[in-house]
């Protein structure tokens, strides 16, 4: 379908880089008023309604101005998704901008997964049945490199387990992670580097980010 160009846009900024504070996002230098406030490491914040148009926009720690971690111009189409990540360890965090279809469909789930894990190098990623043993199976994908993602994924309803190993490793350094999928879902899992202590995080192990109707069912 074509969209009206008074349709908004969907903005979505999610905090991922591990040794970084909480952070403002911050629209055409409104420091006043910030369009996400206060977000910590692992943290999303919610898809909000922007008008389509090209933003400046900037990433301070949080209640501050500067130092600017992140700056980018972002255009912002009518009916357009966007996934902001905020990515890497801070002296090279940079924006990872996603566009996905988020349109539901009636008959399965989908599943979206994005290796954001500056720590570790190219991994596999298994998708089996809870409890299965990964020994003797292929990984659904092979050699994924930081900062890719597996798009959105077709998959049947029910309960998988997600095992993250280091490329042609069968050593498991995310999960089992078990996730449950509904008919209709759509789902994003960030595989996230382990927190770095900092003035307001005592450190989290790797694991994931779970976003879309992981938190927000349907």
């Amino acid at each position: 379908f074509i969209n009206d160009v008074n349709m908004p846009s969907n903005l979505r900024v999610t905090h991922a880089s591990p040794d970084a504070p909480a952070v403002d996002v911050v629209v055409d230098d409104g420091f006043d008023a910030p369009l996400v406030a206060n977000l910590a490491y692992s943290e999303t914040a919610g898809f909000v309604e922007v008008s389509p148009a090209t933003y400046n926009v900037k990433v301070v720690p949080t209640g501050t101005t500067t130092p600017v971690v992140i700056e980018a111009d972002l255009p912002l189409a009518a009916g357009g998704n966007y996934s902001v990540y905020a990515i890497d360890v801070l002296d090279t965090i940079e924006p990872l901008v996603l566009t996905r279809d988020r349109r539901r469909v009636a008959t399965e789930a989908k599943l979206d997964i994005l290796h954001a894990s500056p720590a570790a190098g190219n991994v596999d990623i298994y998708l089996t049945a809870p409890g299965a043993n990964i020994d003797n199976v292929d990984p659904n994908f092979s050699n994924i490199a930081f900062r890719s993602s597996s798009d959105f994924l077709s998959l049947e309803a029910g309960e998988y387990d997600v095992n993250i190993t280091p490329t042609g490793e069968k050593t498991v350094a995310i999960g089992p992670a078990t996730i449950t999928l509904a008919v209709g879902g759509i789902y994003t899992a960030v595989a996230r580097d382990a927190a770095r202590p900092t003035d307001d995080s005592d450190g989290l192990p790797l694991g994931l980010i779970l976003l879309d109707d992981f938190i927000t069912p349907q």
